[in-house]
């Protein structure tokens, strides 16, 4: 256990401070199998939170009727 003191949801940099304990584990590899609506905007999520280490595995390819739910453009269309 640490010595954290609590979050103050009213901080300027809760955002910041409520992924600190995260740094623990930002530099594991983490594996998500499937990148389209869940996967894909998971693995956007956890890189805009600091982890390095992303291996995304998906047999697809990128197509235009996914677009509204998935975190690509019309640029990636017909990409794995």
């Amino acid at each position: 256990m640490t010595n954290q003191q609590p979050l103050n949801p009213n901080s300027l940099f809760f955002h910041e401070e409520r992924h600190v304990p995260l740094s623990l584990f930002s530099g594991q590899l983490i594996t998500i199998c499937g990148v389209g609506a869940l996967g894909g905007n998971l693995a956007e999520m956890l890189a805009r939170m600091g982890f390095t280490r992303l291996k995304l595995i998906d047999k697809d390819r990128v197509e235009m009727r996914n677009l509204s739910t998935q975190p690509y453009s019309r640029a990636e269309v017909g990409t794995p």
